[in-house]
């Protein structure tokens, strides 16, 4: 994801239930760096008529967490047979489902003891940051929104 044109028209981003928090989260903050994101998990009913849109070359970031949604699941297994997509996939066990129909996948691993999304998190973190610094125009986007935020009393300094 080193740049918007080496990926296709479209990164689309995709989390249920637990995992939708974090695939917001890297839309959100991708944002701020590439222009041709689109976030699948705002509204699950719509899954496939958003997917009429995926365009070869397209990117489908799924972030799954244990336990899996099966929708997710099932929608990952349709989109690998019927569109000329790549799939990634970022969750926390080898086990995952998502994994046998992605293109490629990143594992966060689990918190020991307790459900955490912290480790996926931090992986997360660790690719904003790198796409970041391979983006030559991210630092002057985000410092642009940062004036634009304090100009009209959003944030402050």
């Amino acid at each position: 994801m080193t740049g918007a044109q080496n990926y296709g028209d479209k990164v689309h981003f995709l989390g249920m239930r637990t995992s939708k928090s974090l695939a917001l989260y890297f839309e959100m903050m991708l944002g701020n760096i590439l222009d041709n994101l689109n976030q699948l998990s705002l509204n699950s009913d719509f899954l496939y008529d958003e997917a009429l849109k995926f365009k070869k070359g397209d990117v489908l970031v799924v972030i799954a967490l244990s336990p899996y949604a099966k929708h997710a699941i099932n929608f990952v297994k349709y989109c690998r047979k019927h569109f000329d997509i790549n799939i990634v996939v970022i969750t926390d066990l080898h086990t995952c489902p998502i994994i046998q129909d992605s293109d490629a996948h990143l594992i966060s691993g689990q918190s020991k003891n307790r459900y955490s999304i912290i480790p996926a998190i931090t992986l997360m973190e660790s690719i904003i940051i790198d796409i970041g610094k391979k983006s030559p125009h991210s630092v002057s986007k985000i410092s642009k929104l940062n004036e634009m935020h304090q100009e009209n009393d959003i944030t402050t300094l």
